[in-house]
């Protein structure tokens, strides 16, 4: 039964104290008469085959994401043991051959373990710490060093702030196949995120780790080992909602006030420019907070749109306005008559402006039009014609109505269009993906 993590690194603690205060270990001396003509370069040797070293587990201590540099960073323990037959120093049947020799890991042979995918200009496994390599009297040898590892990660940014993200990070031999160092994992849990420092902005989901051989096209012929731990974050989004999300829904509402206010009021103009000016912040605070991707978040094509609309409800209020300002000499084109039917106005809620529209139209006076003197000299009347004959009074009232409901329905129209577009958006990119 392979050894946990937890167990290995109380094993060693409990270890160490007993090869300094107990009466039963190895002879200090020994180490000298090890070290002694050992070369720390060479693969040790004496086994059939290939040195076989084993990963038996991940102890986890910090893990977190850069977005900017797309990168994963972590800091945590590695466990490996393997058999350096050169570091063997006694035999079964004497008792003072329990216990351990600890030697610093640039005295001995340790497996040249790098990052495949890491982000730093070395892609050299970062070991900190004095951490130190413990061989038993059979040459069995232990290391469970501290490491440091930052690698590339290809992130999905379409659900930002409420995104999860999976990251790999891969470790192996740099130099040696798997013909001459054949690294392996060891059974049971890979990886221990119990002692994990809590994230302020990433919640760890899980983490597991898979053994892969490939051959590369560099060194065809040969396989090279690699341990492929895979990560799954979930960002918190608490402070993000205050921060980006709120402010989107604000800047929403206050467009969808700028529509509903009196048609005839400079007030429309001016909050439109205001809630402008605010998008465009905002647009700014998410352009240096996101990377550049190739694929766009969701809440960046929610601001770039309502900066695009804003900028069009500024444009439909100025005209809006310059419908309502004084009184109009004549009524509304003909083609926009088609606004005044009854069901138009009832899907925009304009039935009663409606109502009253028609009635200041219908308002108006009529006669008709004769005809001019018959060839017996009588006055004959020609085919009655309508003729419209309004009084200026009333001519005034109906054409202002006319344009009053007029800019009431660009409005609404605007506005209907508003509001589908971002449901549309929010259920499209939001909910299905």
């Amino acid at each position: 039964m392979k050894p946990s993590i937890h167990s290995t690194v109380l094993f060693l603690f409990v270890s160490h104290f007993s090869v300094q205060f107990g009466s039963a270990g190895p002879n200090p001396e020994h180490r000298k008469i090890l070290l002694k003509g050992y070369d720390k370069i060479a693969i040790p040797s004496g086994e059939a085959g290939p040195i076989r070293v084993q990963v038996n587990g991940l102890s986890l201590n910090s893990i977190d994401i850069n977005e900017k540099h797309q990168t994963i960073s972590l800091q945590a323990w590695l466990s490996m043991d393997w058999i350096d037959p050169r570091l063997s120093w006694g035999t079964e049947t004497k008792l003072e051959n329990d216990g351990y020799l600890h030697f610093d890991h640039g005295e001995v042979w340790t497996p040249d373990l790098a990052v495949f995918n890491g982000a730093e200009s070395t892609k050299i496994l970062e070991f900190f710490g004095k951490s130190q390599v413990l061989s038993g009297f059979n040459g069995s040898v232990i290391w469970v060093p501290p490491i440091k590892a930052t690698a590339h990660c290809e992130l999905n940014l379409k659900r930002w702030p409420h995104d999860t993200q999976t990251c790999e990070v891969k470790i192996g031999s740099w130099t040696y196949s798997e013909d001459e160092v054949n690294v392996t994992l060891a059974d049971g849990p890979a990886v221990n995120h119990e002692s994990t420092l809590n994230n302020t902005e990433w919640e760890l989901l899980g983490a597991e780790a898979r053994r892969e051989s490939r051959e590369y096209d560099c060194c065809p012929g040969s396989n090279y080992v690699t341990i492929h731990y895979k990560f799954t974050l979930h960002r918190k989004s608490c402070s993000y909602t205050y921060t980006a999300v709120i402010p989107l829904l604000l800047i929403i509402l206050i467009n969808v006030v700028v529509l509903l206010l009196p048609k005839n009021r400079g007030e429309k103009l001016t909050l439109g420019i205001f809630n402008f000016l605010v998008a465009t912040i905002f647009l700014l605070y998410l352009s240096s907070k996101l990377p550049a991707l190739d694929h766009t978040p969701l809440i960046v094509v929610m601001y770039g749109l309502n900066l695009i609309f804003t900028a069009i409800i500024i444009a439909v209020s100025a005209v809006v306005i310059n419908f309502t300002d004084g009184t109009p000499i004549r009524g509304t084109p003909k083609w926009t008559h088609w606004t005044f039917n009854r069901t138009v106005a009832s899907i925009f809620c304009l039935k009663s402006l409606q109502k009253l529209t028609n009635a200041k139209r219908d308002g108006r006076s009529y006669s008709f039009k004769t005809g001019g003197t018959a060839g017996n000299g009588s006055v004959a009347m020609e085919d009655p014609m309508l003729v419209e004959q309004p009084k200026p009074k009333e001519t005034d009232g109906g054409n202002k109505a006319e344009w009053l409901y007029l800019a009431a329905f660009v409005d609404r129209l605007t506005l209907h269009i508003y509001l589908n577009v971002c449901i549309s958006l929010f259920f499209v990119f939001y909910i299905m993906f």
